[in-house]
């Protein structure tokens, strides 16, 4: 092998150079983890994968149009901005956060097939998840419904 002569560039760069390549950005099990701004301005990104990261606050996603996963499990996320851009989405995990309450914007996500929003503190469900009409497994187990 011998040393390599490309200069170092720190994780999160790296990281969002790769999620602009792959189309996937995946962290777990980094407390203390802090998302990167860049990513979010990734128009071709399919999935985010945050799990487990301590993380609090969504900065606004409505550059993600192309995302297929959105999964934010074992955080600690009390509110989602809205995400009514998702059309593409298939799979949102939102499960084991804070959140009290969800933004009312599941309307146009006809391919969105799996959502779980359980153990948070939601005490009801947006009326636009009934618009999901590909809508196949929804947990919403330990809240407060």
């Amino acid at each position: 092998g011998g040393a390599s002569s490309k200069p170092v560039t720190n994780k999160g760069a790296q990281r969002v150079e790769n999620a602009s390549k792959t189309g996937v950005f995946a962290v777990q099990d980094e407390p203390g983890f802090s998302l990167p701004k860049e990513v979010l301005q990734i128009e071709t990104l399919r999935t985010l994968h945050i799990e487990g990261c301590a993380l609090k606050d969504l900065p606004s996603l409505a550059a993600l149009a192309s995302l297929q996963r959105l999964k934010l499990p074992k955080n600690m996320i009390s509110s989602l901005p809205n995400i009514s851009v998702m059309v593409n989405l298939q799979q949102i995990d939102l499960s084991s956060n804070k959140l009290g309450s969800l933004p009312d914007c599941f309307s146009g996500m006809k391919k969105l097939k799996e959502a779980n929003f359980s153990k948070n503190q939601l005490t009801s469900l947006p009326g636009s998840l009934g618009d999901c009409a590909a809508l196949k497994n929804l947990d919403a187990s330990d809240n407060q419904l």
